[in-house]
């Protein structure tokens, strides 16, 4: 974790040329893309969460510190704020000791200031863990920056952004047609159908932007499947995890880093 938050920036374009692999004519789809989707789901992933349950997890966190959002720094593609980024408990001390970024300590009542006022831009709240459900950062997610969600939006490698277990009910009698939600769905999951509102639940990752925003109080999250989480699985699957691990991921991490000189320079300057 110390080696991932020291060269934050220069991580996620690894991730993102990694991801680049599941466009490679016949390796692509059916060897790298599955690679990278067992890698994501069992041992680095995060799932997209609804405000109501980001606040209780941020209620029990024994340490909090916020950080610069590394893929805005990185990219600086819109004007979101950079403070956004939560370290949880350990991931909180070893972003103090090791971040490559602005941080600092805060207590609960700013963290729950600071989701919120995301939630209210429309930025997507992701639950991250690094071998669940140790989670250590919750991430505030724009569409023009964020890594995870070209991964999961773009490039169809869902263990970008796994689903909660939420999906939006429509009731249509109180929906004044606004089209908001339709506009800040991330999956562009919610669709119009014989004057109906419809979910194509393979799309939605469960976010709840859908409600939140919601002005006439139309759209209610209900529980619809099983929250993505990493799940037990056979030696062979292991077997098939860790050979990909050792002889696809890290000889792809080390020719990265060999034809990358020099760190990635930030794009965006400090704004604390």
């Amino acid at each position: 974790m110390g080696s991932y938050m020291n060269r934050a920036m220069d991580v996620l374009d690894f991730y993102e040329s990694l991801s680049k692999t599941a466009y490679v004519p016949i390796l692509g789809p059916y060897f790298f893309k599955p690679i990278i989707n067992l890698y994501g789901a069992q041992y680095h992933s995060g799932r997209a969460t609804p405000l109501r349950d980001i606040v209780p997890l941020l209620r029990e966190a024994k340490s909090l510190v916020v950080s610069e959002c590394a893929c805005r720094v990185r990219l600086n593609k819109c004007s979101h704020s950079t403070r956004t980024c939560l370290k949880i408990n350990t991931g909180a001390e070893v972003e103090l000791e090791k971040g490559q970024l602005k941080s600092e300590r805060i207590d609960i009542e700013e963290g729950i200031r600071i989701v919120e006022q995301a939630y209210k831009d429309g930025l997507m709240l992701t639950v991250e863990w690094c071998f669940e459900p140790n989670t250590y950062c919750i991430c505030c997610c724009c569409e023009c920056c964020c890594v995870t969600r070209k991964l999961r939006f773009e490039r169809g490698i869902e263990s970008g952004v796994m689903s909660s277990e939420y999906a939006p009910a429509f009731d249509m009698e109180a929906c004044t047609n606004c089209g908001k939600c339709e506009e800040l769905c991330p999956g562009d999951a919610i669709s119009v159908a014989d004057g109906k509102r419809v979910v194509d639940e393979s799309k939605c990752v469960g976010c709840g932007l859908c409600e939140f925003h919601c002005t006439a109080a139309a759209i209610d999250l209900k529980v619809v499947r099983e929250p993505a989480v990493a799940k037990e699985n056979t030696k062979w699957h292991y077997f098939i995890v860790y050979f990909s691990i050792l002889f696809v991921l890290i000889p792809h991490f080390v020719m990265f880093m060999l034809t990358r000189k020099e760190p990635r320079e930030r794009a965006r300057e400090i704004e604390w």
